[in-house]
């Protein structure tokens, strides 16, 4: 199976992390966390989502 990557961008304030934590849940809800992972480019932006930069 191919994995699905995403980008998910945009200004401050958008609702992106609401846009990750509601796949958070959906995943969770259904038993399938750990088929699951957040990346990001940034350490701090990395932290707020409860994932890992990408060159981690």
């Amino acid at each position: 199976i191919k994995p699905l990557r995403m980008y998910l961008g945009g200004p401050g304030g958008t609702g992106k992390s609401r846009v990750i934590n509601a796949l958070k849940d959906f995943f969770v809800q259904r038993n399938q966390s750990r088929r699951l992972r957040l990346a990001s480019y940034t350490g701090v932006a990395a932290r707020n989502i409860g994932g890992m930069t990408l060159h981690s």
